[in-house]
């Protein structure tokens, strides 16, 4: 089925349902441990979301994101 032909409402209903988040790491954050912030970050919402998260390496002496 292409997305074209998929009806508006039912496009937003499923973009109002992925959460978007940002989780910052240490680049020598072993990957267990992203995983248990990933699950942690999880945790509060609905069990019907969706979560896509952007994973960012934090360089250590620069606050600034691009």
């Amino acid at each position: 089925m292409q997305l074209s032909y998929l009806p508006l409402a039912w496009l937003k209903n499923i973009e109002q349902s992925i959460v978007k988040k940002q989780l910052i790491v240490k680049p020598d954050t072993p990957l267990p441990q992203i995983l248990a912030l990933m699950k942690r970050a999880i945790a509060p919402m609905r069990l019907s979301c969706t979560a896509f998260f952007r994973i960012i390496l934090q360089v250590e002496g620069n606050s600034c994101q691009a």
